[in-house]
């Protein structure tokens, strides 16, 4: 009797005894007949001994027939759920496979009880990869869109981490609350303001965000974008600046206040970027560090301010502001600060666009004044081309001249 006319129980026997996938390929191929009593058994066997690969591969390659193939031969049953059903789900979900999905959840409610808590985890790999196509096909499957990851994360917040305006727009229409704080306290519009995410920023906006929130830091979202300017991981400072005019145009308050008292000038001015100095002041800011009532910045106990530097503004020059005679912070306008730290080019800006170079602040500091203290002939250059009084006192009774000399600084 030839091979090929035996019945189908004595050659998938035969089958069974086979060491290779090759092999049975083979066998598969050698006619319609064969390939129709041996396709299945190929991808048992590939699911049993070659370690699923050949199942991910498909996944991967959105594969929908040969996916559905191994899920008809058990590919993803077994105690370790892990790796047999929430790999693949989440590579699905990440390239954005709603199809496959839908199968593997399909097929994984069947052989697990808690596929929801699987499907939770996708949710949020198709979020941070805007898969808005997949995070439509998991919340048809009961997917909680108010889910608490790790760290106090909710969808919500993970999408302000991307620049996916869609996603912040469907997650909106299906009802998620726009100020929910994770275990930072920070909300999804400071988290999109920190990472530079303007696409975001604008929807969040769009739908009805509040521009000028105040997390529980007493932070708004323009002083996170002003602080987070030269955190490179978190995009540029053009990406920075971005946001706050977006923000602007969005009715935010360029004069508001964190809890410290700063306005995001001051920020800027501290961490010497050019590119929010010159945003700020060119949209209008006033560069004398005035709030919109005309107030200055009020003085900061010295521990309160190094609280508020370590915590807020990592990012930062090597050396701190001194402490004055009464014990607190010396600059508190936006060219006191830049002078004193040494920001040559935010002390450009300041001064081109009207900063007075006389102008005390609150402590009685004076910009020239801190220059010399900090032996910047550059900055105490410019300022006195400027218009800055050699003669004035500060609030400890001396001249520019009189600093100079105290230093030994003949320059």
């Amino acid at each position: 009797m030839a091979l090929l006319n035996l019945p189908n129980e004595i050659l998938l026997a035969i089958a069974d005894h086979l060491r290779s996938l090759s092999d049975i390929n083979a066998f598969a191929q050698a006619n319609h007949r064969c390939y129709a009593v041996f396709n299945r058994h190929l991808y048992a066997y590939a699911t049993i001994k070659v370690d699923k690969l050949g199942f991910l591969w498909a996944v991967e390659n959105e594969r929908s027939k040969t996916v559905q193939n191994f899920l008809d031969v058990g590919a993803i049953t077994g105690s370790d759920a892990a790796n047999t059903i929430q790999i693949p789900l989440d590579i699905a979900a990440r390239r954005g496979f709603p199809e496959i999905v839908s199968l593997l959840i399909t097929y994984g409610a069947k052989a697990y009880d808690n596929m929801k808590l699987y499907c939770q985890a996708a949710l949020a790999e198709a979020i941070r990869c805007g898969r808005v196509d997949v995070v439509k096909v998991l919340l048809d499957k009961g997917v909680d869109l108010e889910y608490v990851y790790e760290g106090g994360k909710r969808p919500l917040h993970l999408a302000a981490q991307t620049n996916v305006k869609e996603m912040i727009e469907f997650l909106f229409a299906c009802g998620v609350n726009l100020y929910h704080l994770d275990q930072r306290n920070t909300s999804a519009l400071h988290i999109a303001a920190i990472k530079g995410q303007e696409r975001t920023v604008q929807a969040l906006l769009e739908c009805g965000f509040n521009p000028d929130f105040v997390d529980a830091d007493g932070d708004a979202p323009i002083h996170c974008a002003a602080r987070a300017c030269r955190d490179r991981s978190t995009g540029s400072p053009e990406d920075k600046w971005t946001v706050i005019n977006t923000l602007l145009e969005h009715g935010a308050d360029p004069y508001l206040k964190n809890r410290h008292g700063f306005m995001a000038l001051w920020t800027a001015a501290f961490l010497n970027c050019g590119v929010i100095i010159g945003g700020l002041l060119g949209y209008g800011v006033n560069p004398h560090g005035l709030d919109a009532n005309g107030n200055a910045q009020e003085p900061m106990p010295l521990e309160e301010f190094r609280e508020m530097v370590h915590e807020k503004l990592a990012d930062i020059s090597s050396h701190a502001p001194q402490v004055s005679h009464e014990g607190y912070l010396n600059c508190c306008t936006p060219l006191c600060i830049a002078a004193f730290l040494g920001c040559e080019n935010a002390v450009k800006l300041l001064l081109d666009h009207g900063a007075n170079p006389n102008a005390m602040d609150p402590n009685g500091e004076m910009p020239l004044h801190l220059a010399v203290r900090d032996k910047n002939c550059a900055i105490a250059e410019r300022l006195i081309k400027k218009g800055a009084c050699l003669e004035s006192r500060d609030c400890h009774g001396r001249t520019p001249l009189d600093w100079a000399l105290s230093f030994g600084g003949h320059e």
